[in-house]
C-alpha cells in the first residue's frame, strides 16, 4: 500500500503510533525518505514530547531534500529540549544543507562541546569549517574525529578533500600560469 492509504488504514487503531513507527523505519530502510518523514511526522504530531520521532522526521526530511522543514522540526523540538545534542546536531546539519553555515557552526559547536567524544560532530564541524574557507581549522576537526574513530573512511575522505582543496587554493592554477606566459599584442 502507498503511504497515504497506509496512514488512513492504521488511523483508527489503538497502536497507531507503533504501526506508523514501523512503517517509518521500513520506508527509511528502503530509502523512501519522503514517506519516512511523513510517518515520523505523524508520530511526532501525536506525541510532541517524542524526541526520537522529531529527530527521525528531521533526518528523513533532510535526506529527502527538505532541509528547511528539518530546521523547523528540530527548532520546535529544541524549545522543550534545548540541550539535546542529537537535535542540535541534526539542526546544524540541516542548516549546513541549506548553506546557512553560521547557524550550522553555532549548533554543531554547541553539540560538540556537550558531546566531545562523538566523532560525527567533529566531522560535521570540519565540513562546515571547510565551507567557511577555514581549512586549517577543518583539518583539526577532522583529525579530532579520526582520533575518536580511527581509519573512518568518511572522515579520511573529507580530510583528504579538505587538504587537497586548501593546497590547490594556495598554488596558482595552471591556467593562470599558462595565461600569463602568452604574449600579448
Amino acid at each position: 500500500a502507498d503511504g497515504v492509504s497506509f496512514c488512513l488504514h492504521c488511523a483508527g487503531r489503538t497502536n497507531r503510533p507503533a504501526l506508523l513507527q514501523e512503517a517509518a523505519i521500513e520506508s527509511a530502510a528502503n530509502h523512501q525518505y519522503v514517506e519516512a518523514a511523513s510517518y515520523w511526522g505523524a508520530v511526532y504530531a501525536a506525541n510532541p514530547s517524542d524526541i526520537n520521532a522529531a529527530l527521525q522526521c528531521a533526518i528523513n526530511l533532510r535526506y529527502s531534500g527538505n532541509a528547511s522543514e528539518a530546521v523547523n522540526i528540530t527548532g520546535s523540538a529544541l524549545k522543550t529540549h534545548p540541550d539535546d545534542v542529537r537535535l542540535l546536531s541534526e539542526r546544524g546539519k540541516a542548516y549546513a544543507a541549506l548553506g546557512a553555515v553560521d547557524p550550522a557552526l553555532e549548533d554543531i559547536t554547541r553539540a560538540s562541546a556537550t558531546a566531545p567524544s562523538d566523532w560525527t560532530l567533529h566531522s560535521t564541524l570540519g565540513i562546515i569549517l571547510d565551507r567557511l574557507g577555514r581549512h586549517n581549522d577543518a583539518e583539526a576537526a577532522y583529525r579530532k574525529a579520526l582520533s575518536l574513530s580511527p581509519d573512518n573512511p568518511k572522515v579520511l575522505n573529507n580530510l583528504a578533500l579538505s587538504i587537497a582543496y586548501r593546497d590547490a587554493m594556495m598554488k596558482p592554477s595552471r591556467f593562470c600560469a599558462v595565461q600569463s606566459s602568452v604574449p600579448t599584442r
